[in-house]
C-alpha cells in the first residue's frame, strides 16, 4: 500500500535549483516503477500451387495474440485517492486481433 501522507506539494514559486534536494521532473520518483508490456504477435502462412502457374496463399495473422492486458503507469498525483495504483489499461496496447487473407496470384 503506498503512503500518500509521506508526500507533500512544493511551495508556490519554487525554482529546481541543481544544488537544492528538489526534484526537476516531477514525473520520475524513485522505487515507483510502472509495470511492463507485452505482447505476441503470430503469422501463420501456407501457400499452394495450383497449376504451374497458378499460385494459391492462405495467411492468418494475429496481434496481442495471447490477449495480454498492458497496464497504465500508477497515478503519481499524491493528493488523488488513487495514488500509487494503476487503474488503467495503456491506449496504444489494444486486444486480441486477427486478419486472414487468400490471395491467388497466375
Amino acid at each position: 500500500m503506498v503512503r500518500s501522507s509521506v508526500f507533500v506539494a512544493l511551495p508556490a514559486g519554487t525554482t529546481a535549483d541543481p544544488a537544492s534536494t528538489v526534484r526537476q521532473n516531477a514525473y520520475d520518483y524513485n522505487g515507483l516503477v510502472g509495470p511492463g508490456t507485452s505482447q505476441t504477435d503470430m503469422t501463420l502462412s501456407k501457400a499452394f500451387r495450383l497449376r504451374e502457374r497458378f499460385k494459391f496463399e492462405v495467411r492468418v495473422e494475429t496481434y496481442n495474440a495471447f490477449n495480454q492486458i498492458n497496464w497504465n503507469n500508477p497515478v503519481v498525483d499524491f493528493t488523488n485517492a488513487n495514488f500509487g495504483k494503476v487503474i488503467s489499461k495503456r491506449a496504444e496496447y489494444i486486444g486480441r486481433e486477427i486478419q486472414y487473407g487468400i490471395k491467388l496470384s497466375f
